[in-house]
């Protein structure tokens, strides 16, 4: 059994949203003794163990994972940070997505398109670097039927984190070369969702040779060119002007279906490409107010989310019978609800395959040889 690893516990006490006094008080310890654990400086009691598990819903072998191996393939995370941005948001963000890699590195992946970016100029403006990678991944100008489908099947994988904590829709980075995308489940429509997907393209595309100081000091003007990016990436100039026909509010509708963007965007959009002046762009935006378009648009309930597939179908080809179960799950060790989640697959999806007494809510003492049990 490889050694107690107190970097996992300070990962699930974070997504299960308890800070080090509440887990502390909860295991009727001290805060010091609890983030010795964390820290590697000690190892917690046989007993210690199995509360941490139960009040943590984790398996003990998440205990014993080592963390992830990263290569120079690396980019910052693209959080947005806002003034009512915890720390404890941006860590869950971080670890939300190194998990999403960690069961991505537990399946085999041969038929995934390679992740691939053209090679551009840095003096060219956000507007010609999204067209340049339409051109790259052959779009062209028309509208994109499916936004997530296109990106999974460029080599990003799109996960899926439920939590009302966090106050972005998505975040992303790149981790030794696999680009991933978290959305938040709980915020927004269908068209918002699409929005979020093409500014977290926007980042990895622009911005993923930066550190984590420079994204962190650019953060608002960084922010700024993703919406950028995926407003021309969702819109471009020359095929949307095709079809732009009239400029009262009602005929933004169809525009809204036809390119899959918010009334909003659009006519954001039409104000900075010269289809409407600013004067004509304030009177439509008083006119969605009036109408209530600021909290809900036209067809926002009629618009289907693009839920990610990629990775739900390589789970059902590669987990077939307990036995590749078994090996998958040995190699990820989150809890079942969590990959579930993650995935997009739907609740109970590995009931088939496992018994929930016997992979979840194994105790410390079930594995002969615990007490012996080292640090890293």
């Amino acid at each position: 059994m490889p050694g107690f690893n107190g970097t996992r516990l300070k990962e699930m006490r974070i997504v299960r949203k308890m800070t080090l006094e509440q887990l502390a008080l909860a295991l009727g310890m001290t805060k010091q003794a609890v983030s010795k654990y964390e820290h590697d400086q000690s190892i917690p009691a046989s007993d210690t163990i199995d509360k941490m598990l139960n009040l943590l819903s984790m398996p003990f072998k998440y205990l014993c994972k080592e963390d992830i191996s990263y290569n120079a393939e690396c980019s910052a995370l693209f959080f947005r940070a806002m003034s009512s941005t915890t720390r404890g948001n941006v860590d869950y963000a971080d670890i939300k997505s190194r998990w999403g890699y960690e069961i991505l590195s537990a399946l085999e992946t041969p038929h995934v398109k390679q992740f691939s970016l053209p090679s551009i100029k840095n003096n060219l403006s956000i507007q010609d670097k999204a067209s340049e990678l339409r051109k790259h991944w052959g779009i062209g100008l028309l509208p994109i039927k499916n936004m997530t489908e296109l990106l999974e099947n460029n080599g990003i994988s799109i996960f899926v984190a439920d939590t009302t904590d966090l106050k972005t829709d998505a975040y992303s980075r790149i981790i030794n070369g696999i680009p991933v995308i978290v959305l938040n489940k709980g915020k927004g429509t269908s068209v918002r969702w699409r929005f979020s997907l093409a500014h977290e393209l926007g980042h990895l595309f622009l911005h993923r040779g930066l550190s984590e100081t420079d994204f962190a000091l650019r953060n608002r003007e960084l922010e700024d060119e993703a919406n950028l990016f995926a407003e021309y990436f969702l819109m471009p100039t020359d095929g949307f002007k095709n079809s732009f026909m009239a400029t009262k509010l009602e005929h933004f509708i169809p525009l809204k279906k036809e390119w899959g963007v918010s009334v909003a965007a659009i006519i954001y959009h039409c104000n900075r490409i010269g289809l409407i002046d600013v004067h004509k762009t304030k009177s439509l935006q008083i006119q969605m107010s009036k109408q209530g378009w600021k909290k809900k648009e036209p067809l926002d309930d009629e618009f289907e989310f693009e839920c990610p597939r990629l990775i739900e179908r390589i789970i059902s080809e590669q987990v077939k019978d307990r036995n590749s179960f078994s090996s998958f799950y040995d190699a990820v060790r989150l809890p079942i609800g969590e990959i579930e989640s993650l995935c997009s697959l739907q609740e109970g999806f590995f009931s088939t395959y496992y018994i929930e007494s016997e992979v979840e809510k194994k105790t410390s003492s079930t594995y002969p040889g615990y007490e012996q049990l080292s640090l890293f």
